[in-house]
Parts: C-alpha cells; sequence; structure tokens
C-alpha cells in the first residue's frame, strides 16, 4: 500500500499538534505540583515570608490560568478544575493560619491572667485579706 504524499502530511501535521499539546500538559502538571508544594510550605515553619509565598503562589496560578486559557478546554479542564480549587484550598488554609494566630493570643492571654490571678491571691494571703470564688 502506498500512501499519498498529502495522508503523510496530515499525519504528520497531527502529530504535532499532539506533541506540542502533550508538552503544554506536562509543562501544567509540573506547574500545579509546584503550587501544591509551595502552598504546603505555608505556615510550616516561621522563617517562611507567606505573604511572599502568597504572592509567588498567586502569580504561578495566573501564569498556569493564562496556558490554560490558550489551549482547547477538553485539552485542560483538569487544570482549570484544579487552578479553581486552588482558591479554596488557599482561603482554608489562610483561615487555619487565622485560627492558629488567634489561639496564641488567646492562649497567651490566659497564661498572663492565671499569673496575674496568682499574684494577687499572694497579695491577699500576704495582706491577710480572704476572697470568696
Amino acid at each position: 500500500m502506498k500512501t499519498s504524499s498529502v495522508e503523510v502530511y496530515k499525519i504528520l501535521e497531527k502529530t504535532r499538534e499532539y506533541d506540542f499539546i502533550q508538552t503544554q500538559q506536562v509543562n501544567m502538571t509540573e506547574s500545579v505540583d509546584t503550587l501544591y508544594f509551595y502552598s504546603s510550605l505555608l505556615n510550616t515553619d516561621p522563617k517562611i515570608n507567606n505573604s511572599l509565598m502568597y504572592n509567588v503562589i498567586s502569580g504561578r496560578k495566573l501564569h498556569l490560568i493564562n496556558t490554560a486559557s490558550s489551549m482547547s478546554e477538553k485539552d485542560c479542564r483538569l487544570y482549570q478544575k484544579l487552578t479553581s480549587q486552588m482558591n479554596t484550598f488557599l482561603s482554608i488554609k489562610d483561615s487555619i493560619r487565622l485560627a492558629m494566630t488567634e489561639e496564641e493570643m488567646v492562649r497567651a492571654d490566659l497564661i498572663r491572667c492565671i499569673s496575674d490571678n496568682r499574684k494577687v491571691t499572694r497579695q491577699m494571703a500576704v495582706g491577710g485579706l480572704t476572697y470568696d470564688r
């Protein structure tokens, strides 16, 4: 069987198209992996600047969205779904960070109140005063 040059040309054209799509998908997969790695570093170490990390994540997410928007929807549906879920994930992560910060403040206040209570109790005991609990 002989294949016409037109058929060979179309096969080569489709091969290039599929290779390009696959390359873009591999790059997008690496971008998503990087985003999730960076987001896993958030709030883990006090040495990490979380504001800068959010800025980096946000920039990379925008780059991923721009790349996905330049592709056909059927070729990048998963990546679009992941980037839309990323906002929810980051807001939950930020809420956890805020709750942990608030918990630390409340804990410090409680420790301070307990300490103040002990001091007042000692002063009252030394002065001969008593109080009812």
